[in-house]
């Protein structure tokens, strides 16, 4: 039964979780109570965007074993799925107070803490999990999504996080969408469009997700395009019928007292990328599919499969390609 499991987890690693259900089945139809294969059950749910069903998988392999942190983490990311960000933040906690040397558990809590506009608090728990494994593209990728949503005036800080994932893992896909919506909604249209791409490029599942938000933008650039040419066609004409002196006193009105109202007509790159912006934030990966982690003794009651865990080499550094301006 260990070996099913094992192939259902390589499965759910490749991205096919239908698969991975006929392995889990199998071994659910003689153990019921398999803990690791009532969680891999939960991301293979997870996986197919059935986020309640999920939650149900989660809960059932914590009341099988209630110290299983790979259970926890999922149903923290499962509760953030379904808008449940108060039981999501708690499960998380409840997590890292489990194990506070495991950087994923501080990641999982730093998702939870921004979906609920925790700012702050999910920078200081991102940094905590940076500060534990600085090599986790992840991690970095976090942090610039957290510093892209809530600080879009300092889109430096999301850039410089977001390139050192790509520094660490130059095809992260969500490295690259974060990056492009931090390059759209910081003016830099061509940048960010040439970022989509990129995702659609590296994971061609998202391809009609990006083709969506890219007709989204040209219709945007569109509209503020031929509303610029009517306000100057319209102030063309103005010109020819006012003498220079009301002339004068119209810039003056338009200066002191129409400039707010006129910046907050006018579509910026900000309005642009506005609806992704209030979109929820992409999900990281679930945590690697390991009921255990490496170097330490496993805190659950749940069985370690034997020949496990696989040794864990680190991916080398690769610098990612310089990206045009």
């Amino acid at each position: 039964m260990t070996d099913r499991l094992a192939r259902a987890a390589t499965l759910l690693d490749l991205g096919r979780p239908a698969a991975a259900r006929t392995e889990i089945a199998a071994v659910l139809a003689t153990e019921p109570d398999n803990a690791w294969a009532m969680a891999l059950l939960c991301r293979a749910a997870f996986a197919e965007e059935e986020y309640e069903e999920s939650i149900r998988h989660a809960r059932a392999a914590l009341g099988i074993s209630p110290r299983y942190e790979y259970a926890m983490s999922m149903l923290a990311l499962g509760l953030i799925n379904t808008g449940h960000g108060a039981d999501a933040v708690a499960t998380a906690r409840e997590l890292v107070e489990l194990d506070p040397s495991c950087a994923d558990h501080y990641r999982v809590l730093a998702v939870a803490l921004r979906d609920t506009k925790a700012e702050q608090l999910a920078l200081e728990a991102i940094d905590r999990a940076i500060e534990l494994d600085p090599d986790s593209p992840v991690h970095h990728t976090v942090r610039g999504s957290i510093l892209r949503m809530y600080r879009p005036r300092r889109s430096s800080a999301a850039d410089a996080a977001l390139r050192e994932a790509l520094y660490l893992d130059p095809e992260h896909v969500e490295a690259h969408l974060e990056l492009a919506l931090n390059d759209l909604a910081s003016g830099r249209i061509e940048a960010g469009r040439r970022g989509l791409l990129r995702v659609a490029e590296l994971d061609p599942s998202r391809a009609a997700s990006v083709r969506a938000r890219l007709a989204l933008l040209d219709r945007r650039v569109t509209s503020a395009s031929v509303a610029s040419a009517d306000k100057r066609s319209s102030m063309g004409s103005l010109v020819g019928c006012l003498t220079a002196g009301l002339i004068a006193l119209l810039v003056y009105v338009a200066l002191n007292m129409g400039s707010s109202a006129d910046k907050r007509r006018q579509e910026t790159p900000d309005d642009i990328v506005s609806s992704y912006l209030r979109d929820r934030p992409t999900l990281i990966q679930p945590p690697t599919v390991r009921p255990w982690p490496t170097g330490r003794q496993w805190s659950s009651d749940y069985p370690l499969p034997p020949g496990w865990p696989p040794p864990n080499v680190p991916p080398p550094r690769t610098p990612a390609p310089p990206r045009s301006p």
